[in-house]
């Protein structure tokens, strides 16, 4: 193959041009590159080890082989951008590998643990205090201390976002109290409402939440979930937050509907008064349009009366099941028939509607500038068909 002896400069090039345009195919190919000759092997590890992760200790223990090979061609020491650990279950030897491989790999932005009941190791987590630049942390699973928890966190003092999934927390004593790092700005939780009922308890009242000012929800908003009600009473608290993105998991679960009307259609509508909000982000892939259609509706009736400069961004589901099968285009005009009747007046509030990922072609009369009228509100449609219907 021709490309066995291409130049060094020119392999470089080629990485260089071709992995930014190959998304999801990039690693696959890369790996076929780093076949082809050593040339070609050492040029592609950089791209390969970006997003490096270890699914425990045998990898760790192959790992320091491979590098510790006088052919081997891994670059020392090994940048990447995300740092992955999949299981926080290890031997003393294993723990010794880890700080062997972690000492070689220059600190990265973004670490993720995967933890165990009980939480994070010490032993472990000690093995990535070195990295103190570190600004992004991911935690997956278990359930945990809260004391460790906590303690933890501050031993990374650039920490800046933090993100729990499928997590929970032990049970606390009453009069306990804990606080995010002063640091902290990001918080994202997925698939974690119980830990609503410790923040609640023990670090709301506080003050300890306070320095939150991006906060991240991916959650099923039922109240047959735990956490959820919480979850709720908290976010109409809110005081710090100035982005707030909610991602509900729209599930077949019984009174789901009716909950998440509760929580994100109440005639008050809680979620747009959040005190110092100023950007909601609503991901609706997942939810029926006609509930979201409500939630613009309702959304256009009451910023204006709310006298605040708050941009709401909400993106539609794209499965044409979300859409009762029905063509989206159909729908919008139907919508906007309904609620932007004649003379209507024409609002131009300080806040804004932005509307993305319309899965249809925009009905003509929208015009090439995408801003439509609901209820006299200019709401934008971006990352849309440009084709009117």
């Amino acid at each position: 193959m021709a490309a066995n002896f291409l130049a060094r400069e020119t392999v470089e090039q080629i990485l260089k041009d071709t992995v930014p345009i190959l998304g999801d195919e990039a690693k696959r190919t890369i790996i076929t590159f780093s076949t082809l000759n050593a040339t070609w092997a050492e040029l592609s590890r950089p791209y390969l080890l970006n997003d490096f992760a270890l699914k425990g200790e045998e990898d760790a223990l192959a790992y320091l082989g491979l590098i510790s090979s006088p052919h081997s061609t891994f670059p020392s020491p090994t940048r990447c951008e995300r740092f992955a650990l999949e299981s926080s279950v290890m031997s003393e030897a294993g723990i010794s590998a880890l700080r062997d491989v972690v000492e070689s790999v220059l600190p990265p932005n973004y670490l993720h643990l995967h933890a165990i009941d009980g939480g994070i190791p010490n032993a472990i987590l000690q093995v990535f205090t070195s990295w103190t630049n570190l600004q992004h942390l991911s935690i997956s699973g278990g359930v945990h201390a809260p004391s460790m928890f906590f303690d933890q966190l501050t031993q990374f003092a650039s920490l800046r976002s933090l993100r729990l999934h499928d997590f929970r927390f032990e049970s606390a004593t009453e009069d306990t109290r804990y606080t995010f790092p002063p640091g902290l700005t990001d918080l994202s939780l997925s698939r974690s409402s119980s830990v609503w009922i410790f923040l609640q308890s023990h670090v709301i009242p506080s003050g300890g939440f306070d320095g939150i000012r991006e906060l991240r929800i991916q959650a099923r908003f039922s109240f047959l979930v735990g956490g959820v009600w919480e979850m709720a009473e908290c976010l109409a608290a809110l005081q710090n937050v100035e982005t707030l993105e909610l991602e509900p998991i729209y599930t077949d679960c019984p009174n789901l509907r009716r909950n998440m009307e509760s929580i994100f259609l109440p005639l008050n509508m809680p979620l747009l008064r959040i005190q110092g909000l100023k950007k909601l982000c609503l991901k609706f892939a997942q939810v029926p349009s006609e509930f979201v259609f409500n939630v613009l509706i309702m959304s256009t009736i009451h910023l204006p009366s709310i006298n605040t400069d708050m941009a709401i961004d909400i993106s539609l589901p794209q499965s044409s099941a979300l859409w009762d099968n029905t063509d989206p285009a159909f729908l919008l005009r139907q919508l906007l028939a309904e609620t932007n009747p004649v003379n209507t007046p024409n609002l131009e509030p300080e806040s804004s509607i932005t509307v993305r990922r319309f899965p249809g072609a925009l009905p003509q009369d929208i015009g090439d500038t995408k801003i439509a009228r609901v209820c006299g509100y200019p709401v934008a449609f971006v990352d849309t068909k440009s084709t009117p219907a």
